[in-house]
């Protein structure tokens, strides 16, 4: 999965090379965009994973969302 963090702090995930796609808020009756206004929204956060059955390690990314960590490939954060 691939992720862009909007200017106005809005997240946005691309799954299997698909077009970005807003992610909605699950408590605010799915009308509000999951974003850095939220406090269960976390920095990004970048980590060393085990890629495959060699061992290699390959670089991700985490984003601490709503009690879930998102797993990502590729994090464009537009805030910066």
């Amino acid at each position: 999965m691939k992720a862009t963090i909007t200017k106005e702090g809005h997240l946005y995930i691309s799954r299997n090379g698909a077009r970005l796609k807003a992610q909605i808020c699950p408590h605010h009756g799915g009308i509000t965009i999951c974003g850095d206004w939220c406090p269960h929204f976390g920095e990004v956060v970048k980590r060393a994973y085990m890629h495959n059955k060699r061992g290699q390690k390959s670089l991700g990314y985490e984003i601490a969302t709503c009690g879930e960590i998102l797993r990502l490939e590729r994090v464009v954060d537009e805030r910066l």
